[in-house]
C-alpha cells in the first residue's frame, strides 16, 4: 500500500530471483570466482538462500564463523546457517563441504579464554565446536577481578576507581571500556566516570539519549511535539531545575483530572473503575539513584489511570490551568514559569529543527548551567550535548525533511532497536568507551569493566513478545529456521507452560553467547 520496500523485502526478493532465474547466479559466479563469507553465523535464512542460489552447487565458497558468537538472533540471524553450511553448499560431487576448526585465539590472554570457554561450554556441546586456546606465549596473560557490592552506587564508584587506577598506572583512557547490558545503566556510570575526571565517550545513539543533559532537551522536544506526552513532562517537573515534590505532583495529578472532568462533564476515573489512590510500586530489585522521580511518575500514572485514550488529559493542560487550591507557593511559581517557557517554545515549533533545539537549550538555561559547571564537568557535558546536536544536524527523513515529529520517531526507533539501528563505533578519541555489550562485538581494549552482572539484568530474563501472545510476530513453525526455535507441542495449559520454559532456556543460551563475546 505504501509502495515501499524494507530491507527484509529486498533480501527476500533477491533470494527468490537467485533461486528461480539461473542466469542471475551464472552471471555472479562469473564475476566472483572465489567467495569468502565472514561472520557467517550472523546471516539470516533469506540471506543464506540468496547466497546458496548464487554460489551453491560446488562453486568455491568458504564461510568463517563461530556459532558461540551468534548474538543477533533477535534481528533474524540464524545460527543454523553455520551448522548447516556443509549441506547448503555441497562440493561439485554432491558430498558435504569440508569443515576445519580454528582453535587458536591471537587476541585474548589464556586466563580470559578460560573464563570465556566456561561460559560457552553448553553452546559448544550443541554446535560441536572446539575450545579456543591462546598461543603458548599468552597462556598466562590476562587478569579477571570479581567484586560484589552492596549497592549500585557503590558499584559504579568502584568501576570508576578501577579504571582511574589503570589510567594513572599508564593505560591510555582509549584502551579502557565499560560494557553494559541495560542502557538504563549509562547515566549512573557516566556520572561516576566523569566524577573521577576521566574522559568518556558514549558509543551509540541509544546510550547518548540516556545522559541527563540530552534527556532533558529531548523531554522538552517531546512535550512540544505532543501535549499528551505526560512522562517527559514529569521528568522535567521532578528534575533538578523545577524540583516539584510528591505533594505538589499529587496536586497536579488531581488538577489534571479536574480539567478533564470540567471539559467532558464526567468523572473519567470512576466511570472506568480506576482507583486514584492506588499507585504502582517501583521494582525493588532495580533501585537506581539517578531516577528519583519514578514513584512520582507512578503516582501520576495512577491519577490518570482508566481514562480513555481519546479523552486523556494532558498534564500540560493542567500546567496551563493550574488553579490555586492545594499548591505550595514555590510549586505554583515553578509550574507557572515552566508553562511560560513551553508557551514561548511552542511559538517556535515550526522553526528548522536544529534552530529549535538550539532555542530549547537557550530558553531552558541549559547553556548557562553548563557554563557554571566546573571546568572538567563542563567540558564533558558540552561534548555530550555537541554529539546530540550532530545527530540533529545530520537527520533527514525519507522525504528529505527534518520535522520535529519525524526526528522524535527516529529517536524512538533508536531506543527500541538501538542494537541494530546505528553502526556507530568508537571514534578513536583517547577516552573511556561506554557502550552496550552488543555494540562491543569485534572491538578490543586492554581494560574492560562489565558492571551490573546481576540476575535479570545480565543475563537478561526479559522475554520479548512471542508469536503466541503477539499477533505481529511470525509464528515459529513458519520461520525458515523453525527447527532451531522452541516448539509448541500443543495448545493446552501444560503445553503453553512448557513452551514458555523452552523460550526461557533459549534466551539463556542467547545471553551466554553475548557473555562469551
Amino acid at each position: 500500500d505504501l509502495d515501499a520496500l524494507d530491507f527484509g523485502d529486498q533480501v527476500a526478493l533477491a533470494a527468490r530471483l537467485a533461486e528461480t532465474v539461473p542466469e542471475v547466479g551464472a552471471s555472479e559466479r562469473e564475476r566472483f570466482t572465489v567467495v569468502l563469507l565472514d561472520e557467517y553465523q550472523d546471516t539470516s535464512v533469506a540471506q543464506r538462500r540468496l547466497l546458496a542460489g548464487l554460489f551453491g552447487g560446488g562453486h568455491p565458497v568458504t564461510a568463517v564463523g563461530d556459532p558461540c558468537q551468534a548474538i543477533y538472533g533477535w534481528r533474524g540471524a540464524s545460527v543454523s546457517n553455520l551448522d548447516g553450511f556443509p549441506e547448503h553448499f555441497p562440493q561439485r560431487g554432491g558430498q558435504p563441504a569440508a569443515t576445519f576448526a580454528l582453535a587458536v585465539n591471537q587476541r585474548s590472554g589464556g586466563r580470559l579464554l578460560a573464563l570465556a570457554n566456561d561460559i560457552a561450554a553448553p553452546l559448544r556441546r550443541r554446535h560441536r565446536v572446539v575450545e579456543l586456546q591462546a598461543p603458548p606465549a599468552k597462556a598466562e596473560l590476562g587478569q579477571t577481578v570479581v567484586a560484589l557490592h552492596t549497592s549500585w552506587a557503590q558499584e559504579c564508584a568502584w568501576v570508576a576507581e578501577q579504571i582511574k587506577a589503570a589510567v594513572d598506572a599508564g593505560t591510555a583512557p582509549g584502551q579502557c571500556a565499560v560494557l553494559v547490558r541495560a542502557r538504563s545503566d549509562f547515566a549512573d556510570l557516566y556520572a561516576a566516570l566523569t566524577a573521577a575526571d576521566l574522559p568518556v565517550e558514549v558509543v551509540g545513539l541509544g546510550g547518548l539519549l540516556s545522559l541527563p543533559e540530552v534527556a532533558d532537551v529531548l523531554a522538552v522536544l517531546q512535550v512540544l511535539d505532543d501535549p499528551t506526552a505526560n512522562a517527559p513532562l514529569v521528568r522535567l517537573l521532578t528534575g533538578p531545575r523545577w524540583r516539584l515534590g510528591v505533594r505538589d505532583l499529587a496536586v497536579l495529578g488531581r488538577r489534571a483530572r479536574d480539567v478533564l472532568r470540567a471539559d467532558s462533564g464526567s468523572d473519567p476515573g470512576r466511570s472506568r473503575g480506576s482507583d486514584p489512590g492506588r499507585t504502582r510500586g517501583s521494582d525493588p530489585g532495580r533501585t537506581r539513584g539517578s531516577d528519583p522521580g519514578r514513584d512520582e511518575v507512578d503516582a501520576l500514572e495512577a491519577a490518570v489511570a482508566g481514562v480513555d485514550p481519546c479523552d486523556v488529559v494532558a498534564l500540560s493542560d493542567a500546567l496551563d490551568r493550574p488553579g490555586h487550591e492545594g499548591w505550595s507557593v514555590p510549586a505554583l511559581q515553578r509550574v507557572t514559569a515552566l508553562n511560560a517557557e513551553l508557551r514561548l517554545l511552542r511559538a517556535a515549533r515550526d522553526e528548522p529543527l536544529l534552530d529549535l533545539v538550539h532555542r530549547v537549550i537557550e530558553v531552558t538555561g541549559l547553556d548557562v548551567e553548563l557554563a557554571a559547571s566546573p571546568d572538567a564537568v563542563q567540558a564533558r557535558r558540552r561534548e555530550t550535548l555537541s554529539a546530540f546536536l550532530d545527530v540533529v544536524a545530520d537527520f533527514t527523513d525519507l522525504d528529505g525533511e527534518s520535522s520535529l515529529s519525524s526526528f522524535l520517531a527516529f529517536l524512538t526507533a533508536a531506543e527500541e532497536h538501538e542494537r541494530g539501528l546505528d553502526a556507530v563505533s568508537p571514534t578513536g578519541a583517547d577516552a573511556v568507551s561506554l557502550l552496550t555489550a552488543h555494540r562491543a562485538k569485534g572491538l578490543e581494549w586492554d581494560v574492560v569493566a562489565c558492571p551490573d552482572l546481576t540476575a535479570k539484568v545480565f543475563p537478561s530474563a526479559t522475554l520479548r513478545g512471542g508469536w503466541t501472545t503477539t499477533a505481529a510476530v511470525l509464528p515459529a513453525p513458519l520461520r525458515g529456521d523453525a527447527a532451531d526455535q522452541p516448539e509448541l507441542a500443543g495448545y493446552d495449559k501444560d503445553s503453553l507452560k512448557a513452551y514458555v520454559q523452552d523460550c526461557r532456556d533459549h534466551l539463556e543460551r542467547e545471553e551466554r553467547r553475548l557473555g562469551y563475546v
